[in-house]
């Protein structure tokens, strides 16, 4: 089995996250109404957040690692201005990278959810550049030098925060990047242009996904009304239904049995250099001052590296599908494990390292049909 990383992102401790990959549409669950509207079906097998890559309560940060995929978060931050290729969604410093281009015109829309385009982070990055290198990739999603001016809304975004809202919050806020040749790219006005879903205007309970499991708000606020029902409670509840379904104490579940729960000892990286047990996830101490990392083992049995080359190859290999459903891993991030190698750490990069049964035959590239469904629970 050869270990690799994929997602490497940042969230803030204290928010909830639901991790899925696209086009991903069975669930063992059927016809379960958790709250409200809130659906775990076929349709949506982790409710409001179902299909997307990574959906975060409050605010995601992205690291320089590319990053192509749904992404759904209260805010978001861009911590380089450059990210390797493919960039953030298939963005690229030029319109002549098309290797993304069949993936992204079967990328469900949104792509991306931002609800507050306001909210920065001055503790990791200058704010006015941070949103400067978010305007620009997202301007930038899927570039195609053979549509007008070089872009498509194959790769949408949707915002509950009106232009005029963005731009006073950022006022006088211009764009120039080295490499950057495509207009209204990267301003606020080319943004909500050219990759604003269209009929959102600012108000994202119009979106199907939210119609559909009664989400009405991004946020829960203290001045809610019996009638409001925020993403972020969706989140919570979806993620107690997926804890339920955890042995007591475990930090690891599968709905099969080819997946396997690879615990790992947890390097000695720590303030107090303490060994700690072995576990799924693991969580070590981050370059990036205030952060840990939490490593999550996604392993198919058929790539167990516990067992001999012999063994591998008698094992049945990864199935897909059983009875026409995806598996379903449910992980369960420990708070008091985040802090316990670095007492001061404000925020954790989620890190998966998938074995090679989730991968396409070039032995590179994830595979989107193979991954199971993810949910972190609280």
């Amino acid at each position: 089995m050869t270990k690799r990383k994929y997602g490497l992102i940042a969230l803030v401790i204290g928010c909830f996250a639901t991790i899925s990959f696209v086009n991903q549409q069975k669930v063992q669950a059927t016809g379960t109404v958790i709250k409200n509207k809130s659906r775990i079906d076929t349709e949506y097998p982790l409710s409001g957040a179902s299909n997307f890559m990574m959906v975060a309560g409050n605010q995601f940060v992205q690291s320089e690692s590319p990053f192509s995929g749904r992404i759904m978060a209260n805010s978001v931050i861009l911590k380089k201005q450059w990210i390797g290729p493919s960039g953030f969604n298939g963005s690229t410093e030029s319109s002549t990278n098309t290797a993304y281009d069949n993936y992204f015109k079967n990328l469900k829309n949104p792509a991306v959810i931002i609800n507050d385009f306001t909210k920065g982070n001055e503790k990791i990055y200058d704010k006015t550049e941070g949103m400067k290198n978010l305007v620009f990739h997202l301007g930038g999603m899927w570039q195609n030098p053979l549509v007008e001016d070089g872009l498509s809304k194959n790769t949408e975004f949707a915002t509950d925060t009106s232009k005029a809202d963005a731009e006073a919050a950022y006022p006088g806020m211009s764009v120039s990047l080295s490499g950057f040749s495509k207009g209204q790219q990267g301003t606020f006005e080319g943004l909500w242009k050219n990759k604003m879903v269209e009929g959102i205007n600012g108000n994202l309970a119009k979106l199907p996904q939210y119609v559909d499991n009664g989400v009405n708000k991004y946020e829960t606020s203290g001045g809610s009304t019996a009638t409001d029902y925020s993403l972020q409670q969706n989140i919570q509840d979806v993620s107690q239904f997926y804890a339920n379904l955890l042995p007591e104490n475990a930090g690891f579940w599968s709905s099969t049995d080819e997946i396997m729960d690879l615990k790992q000892t947890n390097p000695i990286n720590n303030e107090n250099k303490v060994s700690r047990p072995v576990s799924n996830p693991f969580y070590i101490t981050d370059p990036w001052p205030e952060v840990t990392d939490v490593i999550i083992n996604i392993v198919a049995k058929a790539d167990d590296p516990t067992v001999s080359a012999e063994t591998r190859e008698k094992t049945k290999p990864y199935t897909i599908e059983v009875d026409g459903k995806k598996p379903i891993v449910a992980v369960s991030i420990d708070r008091d494990r985040l802090t316990e190698n670095y007492k001061k750490a404000k925020h954790m990069n989620i890190q998966f390292h998938f074995s090679d049964s989730f991968y396409k035959d070039d032995g590179k590239t994830l595979d989107s049909e193979k991954i199971p469904q993810i949910a972190r629970t609280n």
